[in-house]
């Protein structure tokens, strides 16, 4: 949903790392990042969005919370600028941007990068939303997007390549 809307913007130029459900990356979670990371790559993306859903043992974790490698530079604000977005989108909790720079895909980046934790699949009220309306996220993210870029909703201008 999030591809379309951006392609449909006609700004961006998206490449998917997992265009549909049969795709297969890597053969564990460390050759999954690695092959997104390369992929991104390859594609010589300015940006990396990868985007995850969340789980923990406790039923009531629950929230948007977004990581990247360090507080400096441009994968901090536009973690944050993400962030605020999906939880105007959603109203689900804001957990905030959080630092860690041993995640595969944010320590081997190129690019400026953010992995999104969507929402908790182990929590019944961010799972369902997941579930039936993925189009909040989606949107969320998209604005934040734009928020980060600084555009109107009609102003186009060049291409952006995103991964």
């Amino acid at each position: 949903i999030l591809a379309d809307l951006l392609r449909a913007d006609g700004r961006f130029e998206v490449q998917l790392s997992r265009p549909n459900k049969s795709v297969v990356l890597g053969t564990d979670n460390k050759s999954s990042l690695m092959a997104r990371v390369e992929g991104a790559a390859a594609f010589e993306a300015d940006y990396l969005i990868s985007l995850h859903t969340n789980s923990f043992d406790q039923y009531t974790a629950n929230g948007i919370e977004v990581y990247v490698a360090d507080e400096l530079g441009e994968s901090y604000v536009l973690a944050e600028t993400l962030l605020t977005e999906m939880v105007a989108a959603t109203n689900l909790r804001k957990r905030g941007v959080k630092l860690n720079p041993d995640l595969d895909i944010l320590e081997f980046s190129d690019m400026p990068a953010v992995l999104v934790e969507m929402g908790f699949i182990s929590n019944s009220t961010d799972a369902a939303l997941m579930s039936e309306h993925p189009d909040l996220f989606a949107k969320g993210i998209y604005n934040g997007i734009l928020c980060y870029f600084g555009f109107l909703p009609n102003n186009y201008g060049d291409m952006v390549p995103l991964f």
